[in-house]
């Protein structure tokens, strides 16, 4: 089997070779596991964002249609308080005379 130098030389390289080759496939599985983990993490954030886009979104709507009514009520409360501030003076006016 092992005749001359070159056959150990050769057996050599083709182990070197194959030690090699395994290091780069151990190595290979290892960044492909690392990088689909990266990439569920990305995927998990980006759905989070979106839900709190979604969030503040709904949040912000909220805000501008009480805003609306809010506004309504202020309205409403200033002519019911001058309705109330003419009537006294009407009272007023009507005992006077």
């Amino acid at each position: 089997m092992l005749e001359t130098s070159q056959d150990v030389l050769y057996l050599t390289i083709a182990a070197a070779v194959a030690a090699v080759t395994f290091f780069l496939c151990w190595s290979l599985y290892y960044m492909i596991s690392i990088l689909r983990t990266v990439k569920k993490t990305v995927t998990d954030v980006r759905d989070k964002v979106q839900m709190l886009d979604g969030i503040f979104k709904r949040l912000k709507d909220t805000v501008a249609s009480s805003g609306n009514y809010l506004s309504l009520l202020v309205k409403s409360v200033v002519s019911l308080v001058e309705f109330f501030k003419d009537r006294k003076e009407d009272k007023k006016n009507s005992k006077k005379k």
